[in-house]
Parts: C-alpha cells; sequence; structure tokens
C-alpha cells in the first residue's frame, strides 16, 4: 500500500502543474488579445517616426538620395543612394506583433513584450547579440542608421 503522505504530496505536485499551464494558457490569451490591440498601433506610430524623419533628412540631401516605400499594409522598404544603392526592409509581423529589420548587413527583431495592459520592444540586435528594452524613436534611428550605413 502506497504511504498517504506520498499520495497527498504527488497529487498536490500534480494539481499545482495543471494550476500553473493554465494560468500560462489564460496569460497566453490575455497577451494576444493585448498584442492585438497595441502593436498595430506601435508599428503605425514607427513608420509614421520614420517617414517624418526621412523627409527631414531629405530636405538637407539632393533629392531622391532617401527614399521611404510602403510596399504593403505591413512592409515598408527604405532606399539610400549614397555612391551605392542601399536597401532595409521593415516588416511588421501580424502574429505576434513582431517588427522585423533586414538588409544591407543588419538585421534585428523588435520583439514585443507584454506586462500587464502594456506592450513594448525589446531588441535583439544580430551586431552586438544584446537585448534590451527600446522605444519606437530609438528603433527608427536603428532602422535609420542601417540604411544610411551610419554608425554613430
Amino acid at each position: 500500500m502506497i504511504d498517504d503522505s506520498y499520495v497527498r504530496s504527488l497529487t498536490t505536485a500534480i494539481k499545482g502543474q495543471i494550476r500553473e499551464a493554465e494560468l500560462s494558457a489564460i496569460k497566453a490569451d490575455h497577451d494576444a488579445e493585448v498584442a492585438k490591440a497595441e502593436a498595430p498601433k506601435h508599428w503605425a506610430e514607427l513608420k509614421r517616426w520614420l517617414k517624418e524623419a526621412i523627409e527631414q533628412v531629405s530636405a538637407e540631401l539632393p533629392a531622391d538620395t532617401l527614399q521611404y516605400r510602403e510596399e504593403s499594409a505591413s512592409k515598408l522598404a527604405l532606399h539610400c543612394q549614397a555612391g551605392r544603392r542601399t536597401q532595409v526592409n521593415v516588416s511588421f509581423v501580424e502574429i505576434n506583433g513582431g517588427i522585423a529589420v533586414h538588409g544591407n548587413g543588419f538585421n534585428a527583431e523588435f520583439e514585443p513584450v507584454i506586462e500587464g495592459e502594456e506592450l513594448y520592444y525589446m531588441l535583439s540586435d544580430s551586431r552586438s547579440h544584446t537585448r534590451r528594452k527600446i522605444s519606437i524613436e530609438a528603433m527608427g534611428k536603428h532602422v535609420l542608421n542601417a540604411v544610411a550605413n551610419y554608425r554613430q
């Protein structure tokens, strides 16, 4: 016969695992709802920031040196013609709210993180191999620096 204290201990542990799985599923559902509501707003803000920044910088450059082009609702391309032509593609990943940047030797993922009702981004940078919280303005600067091949 199995010891009653062992049975109680084992069932308590299993019930704890079941509860953790239930809470994890509830959090995943909540996070998906927050991402669905908030991530498109951040994407729109990043696009707006990039467009304004390119307009300001382009005012100081020869025509068509730096260009912004929306290829779809979830993808844009930035071009810089300064001696050689460079291109960076920025994509919004609708499934999780992430933002990916690729091109000109630069690859970065702006990964969404949800805490409560707040969504913010962490940068996973292929150059520095670090992860850190990043603002929309800092995202934009990373993207513009990549397309212009500019290192601060």
